[in-house]
């Protein structure tokens, strides 16, 4: 106000009371925007505090409340899990003893499902198979249908959860997947309650809502499409899924990690991806063996490891993979030595990493290279 009042004094006199009669004082108020706006150049929450504070003070000695509008602020990015939080919120899921609390826990967090679609859904809305599931939103947000891709935790997650529900309640008595121990459908309430809970034990303010937008945030930084992430998260408009993160300054890349046969890549993307981390497994799910010239495939050798492009597009919505590892016969294994001696196959434009640390140790130090 003092700032205001400094204002107000270093202004031409005029015959019209800026403090007292309403029109002149709106005038006055709408001036001072502008000269903080232009002159000060001030950001718009500091306009707007300063507005505040004017209508507080003209309410003080009476009069009405001034009809200066306020500033737009420019839309903030909901907030996201960190790399960090996301492993404490998963190492807590695995502490939770009801396995219906866990199945909840991944379904938010792998599928960004919103929290009124979870507590809707029904028994015929989740289909799981060995290798591959989805979920089925029938009326989200606009009553929009739309099928969702499940990843490998999220399905087992449900299948625990669906054969004890089996066993404890009917098997005609309530479609919902979700149960409370009554037999009745889960509240969209009780959900969210399950989640802060959960966030408590990670020392996290965790809501649905934040699950929601941490799973978005992982698709869009790893480099996959809006329209796609669009479509996973019921957003018609592609404005709205730009907002679930600042796109902006992501820097929508993709990161290759490599490394001689038998240095331990699969398990570091099975532990990136228990964190979060929308990792591929180059090997297992893009890989192709055959001759470059005729994609025949008789005498396989190591450079006949393709990878087709393709299968990229579909890995949202199929994970199929071999259960079986490269490496057991004789001649692969005498490749491998050969491979970790003349280290033909690193880059050498590629950032080290100690593979002969702990595992933890390793999938640490990734994060903070991309990021850096």
């Amino acid at each position: 106000m003092r700032q205001y009042g400094t204002y107000l004094a270093q202004r031409p006199p005029t015959s019209d009371d800026p403090l007292h009669t309403p029109f002149a004082r709106d005038y006055a108020i709408r001036d001072y925007k502008t000269y903080l706006n232009t002159k000060r150049q001030a950001k718009p929450t500091s306009v707007n505090l300063a507005l505040a504070a004017i209508d507080h003070f003209h309410q003080f000695i009476g009069n009405d409340r001034p009809q200066v509008q306020r500033e737009s602020l420019p839309a903030q990015a909901p907030r996201a899990l960190k790399p960090e939080e996301q492993k404490a919120f998963l190492r807590a899921v695995e502490r939770v003893p009801h396995t219906r609390d866990r199945a909840i826990a991944h379904l938010l967090f792998y599928t960004a499902i919103r929290l009124g679609e979870c507590a809707a859904l029904n028994l015929d809305d989740v289909r799981i198979s060995a290798r591959k599931g989805v979920v089925i939103i029938r009326s989200g947000k606009g009553d929009a249908y739309r099928e969702v891709p499940l990843n490998t935790e999220v399905r087992e997650a449900l299948r625990l959860w669906l054969k004890e529900r089996a066993k404890r309640f009917l098997p005609h008595s309530e479609p919902a997947v979700f149960l409370n121990p009554k037999g009745k459908r889960l509240s969209a309430r009780a959900i969210d309650l399950v989640i802060r809970r959960i966030g408590t034990d990670a020392h996290l303010e965790l809501s649905a809502h934040i699950l929601r937008h941490t799973c978005l945030t992982n698709l869009v930084r790893c480099g996959n499409d809006l329209v796609l992430v669009a479509e996973i998260a019921g957003q018609k408009r592609l404005e709205t899924t730009k907002h679930t993160k600042e796109v902006r300054t992501m820097g929508k890349r993709n990161y290759l990690i490599e490394g001689v046969s038998g240095t331990g890549k699969t398990s570091v993307c099975q532990e990136l991806r228990r964190r979060g981390y929308a990792a591929i497994h180059g090997d297992r799910e893009l890989r192709y063996q055959g001759r470059p010239t005729t994609f025949a495939s008789p005498q396989i050798r190591h450079e006949h490891n393709l990878w087709d492009v393709e299968k990229v597009r579909r890995l949202a919505a199929n994970q199929d993979r071999p259960d079986d590892d490269w490496g057991k016969r004789k001649s692969e294994r005498e490749l491998i030595l050969r491979l970790h001696a003349t280290k033909e196959d690193i880059p050498s434009s590629g950032i080290v990493l100690d593979a002969t640390q702990p595992l933890v140790s390793v999938v640490d130090e990734i994060p903070s290279h991309v990021r850096a």
